[in-house]
């Protein structure tokens, strides 16, 4: 057969690949038999797949779908409204973002893989920053804040897990009281 694979060739030599006899193909084994079945007990029952698309186009102009994000915290968060068209601010540069409300109050915005790659972004995870443009000549950089080195961070997964087998855990945020912070609601 031309393939790679332990053993001899069963294809090559024309047997059965489950009893590896000749004169008949593994459907046809007298070894899938089970119970005097006839042959379907290997089988599994069938399955119809699906794939549903919507082209861009037709999102954006559709209002009346609701949009369903699991998330890793909860099962899943129903979106059923977009704010569409939002300036979104990085120094002097202002670009226009569609938003998703979510109810998360440890982000203030999460940008997702398309206007990423829309204004393409370069993710550089060992410096902790994103570039924004020609990763040479970029038309701007975001810094992300370092973690302290004695800081031991589990995801929320692994404190998920942590929980569903009894440990405690403890969740804090702190909020500025001092400065007045505009929220996605103001716009």
């Amino acid at each position: 057969c031309g393939r790679r694979h332990p053993g001899e060739c069963r294809r090559a030599a024309g047997t059965c690949f489950k009893c590896g006899q000749a004169g008949h193909l593994q459907k046809d084994c007298k070894k899938n038999n089970t119970a005097g079945t006839s042959g379907q007990a290997d089988k599994k029952p069938g399955a119809s797949g699906r794939v549903f698309a919507i082209t861009e186009g037709h999102a954006a102009n559709t209002s009346d779908h609701v949009l369903c994000i699991s998330t890793h915290m909860q099962d899943s968060v129903r979106i059923t409204h977009v704010y569409r068209n939002l300036s979104l601010q990085f120094d002097d540069k202002i670009r226009a973002i569609n938003a998703l409300p979510l109810d998360m109050c440890e982000f203030d915005i999460i940008l997702g893989m398309d206007f990423l790659t829309k204004h393409h972004a370069t993710i550089d995870c060992r410096s902790y920053r994103v570039i924004f443009g020609d990763i040479h000549a970029p038309e701007f950089v975001y810094h992300g804040s370092l973690p302290r080195k004695s800081m031991h961070i589990i995801s929320a997964l692994q404190a998920r897990t942590l929980l569903s087998h009894g440990c405690e855990g403890f969740l804090a945020t702190i909020h500025d009281t001092t400065s007045e912070v505009p929220s996605i609601h103001d716009q």
